[in-house]
C-alpha cells in the first residue's frame, strides 16, 4: 500500500505530468520519457547516478543514439546479461570503463562519486562526437581486463550452499569484473539464486563493511522473488540494510543475511528437494 499511496501522492502534485509505471510496461527510466522532454533552458533533471539513470538523463534532455532504451533495459538489470551480445558498443564501452572507477570509500564518498561523475560526462561528450572522450573510456578498457582476469580466478572459488544457491566471498579480493563474475556464477548447472559477499557497496559502508548481494538467473526470475524473504511491508533504506527496488535482486547486511535470508533460502531451496 506504501507504494501505491506515494503513487497517488505524486499524480496529486503533477496531475497530468505525472508518470507512474511498473518495470513490466518500462523496463527502465529511459521509457518513461520522450526524446528532449526536458531540454529546455534552466530545468533540472533528477535521476539515479547509475548507467541506466544515466541514459534516462541524456535521453530527457535529447541527447540519444540508436538502441538507447535497450542498452537502457539490459543495464538495469543483472550483470551476467550485460554482454557484448546484448548492448550496443556505446553501452559495452560504458560498461566497460566503469571498471575503472574507484572503489566507494565511505570516508570519502567524494572520490568515487567525483570519478563517476567524470567517466558519465565523458560518455554523453563521445556520443555527442568527442574523439577525445571516447579514448578516455577506452583507457579504462585496461581496467576491465584486469578485471575480468580476477573475476575468472574467483569463480573458482564459488561453493553451493543449497541446491540451486551459489555464493562467492569477494571481501579480500582486488578489483573484478561484476559481469564476468557473475555469468560465471549464473553458469552452473541448475543455480537459481547466485550471492556475492562484499566488503564494498553502500550497504557495507554503512553496516560494518559487509553487503551480500543476491540475484536471480535471469530464466527463474518469474519463479522466484527475492523480496518475499522480507518481512511484508519492508523498508528498502540503508538505515534497514535492505535495498531491493526489483523482485530478483537484493542486497543486505549480514545482520539482515543471517537473521532473514539464510533462513528464507534454506526453506525455499532445501525443503523444496529434501
Amino acid at each position: 500500500m506504501a507504494i501505491a499511496d506515494a503513487a497517488e501522492r505524486v499524480r496529486e502534485l503533477l496531475g497530468g505530468n505525472a508518470v507512474v509505471s511498473n518495470r513490466a510496461a518500462h523496463p527502465a527510466c529511459s521509457g518513461l520519457v520522450a526524446a528532449g522532454e526536458f531540454a529546455g533552458e534552466g530545468t533540472v533533471i533528477v535521476a539515479d547516478p547509475d548507467p541506466d539513470g544515466l541514459l534516462g538523463a541524456m535521453k530527457a534532455a535529447g541527447v540519444v543514439y540508436d538502441g538507447l532504451d535497450q542498452d537502457a533495459d539490459v543495464l538495469d538489470g543483472g550483470r551476467a546479461g550485460q554482454t557484448a551480445e546484448r548492448l550496443t558498443p556505446n553501452a559495452l564501452l560504458l560498461t566497460r570503463a566503469m571498471a575503472s572507477l574507484p572503489p566507494f570509500d565511505a570516508a570519502r564518498p567524494q572520490v568515487s562519486e567525483e570519478a563517476k561523475g567524470k567517466l558519465f560526462a565523458d560518455f554523453v561528450a563521445m556520443v555527442g562526437g568527442d574523439p577525445e572522450a571516447r579514448a578516455r573510456l577506452e583507457r579504462g578498457v585496461e581496467a576491465y581486463e584486469a578485471g575480468v582476469a580476477e573475476a575468472r580466478r574467483l569463480a573458482a572459488t564459488v561453493q553451493e550452499i543449497l541446491p540451486g544457491v551459489v555464493i562467492v566471498d569477494v571481501t579480500a579480493s582486488p578489483r573484478f569484473d561484476l559481469g564476468t563474475l557473475a555469468a560465471a556464477m549464473e553458469a552452473r548447472p541448475g543455480v537459481v539464486v547466485t550471492v556475492q559477499k562484499k566488503s564494498f557497496g553502500p550497504i557495507a559502508a554503512n553496516h560494518g563493511g559487509v553487503q551480500f548481494s543476491l540475484a536471480v538467473v535471469k530464466a527463474r526470475q518469474a519463479e522466484v522473488n527475492l523480496q518475499e524473504m522480507l518481512p511484508a511491508g519492508f523498508t528498502s533504506s540503508l538505515e534497514a540494510g535492505v535495498i531491493s527496488n526489483t523482485t530478483f535482486l537484493l542486497h543486505v547486511s549480514q545482520k539482515v543475511w543471517v537473521e532473514l535470508i539464510l533462513p528464507a533460502l534454506w526453506g525455499r531451496f532445501y525443503s523444496s528437494t529434501a
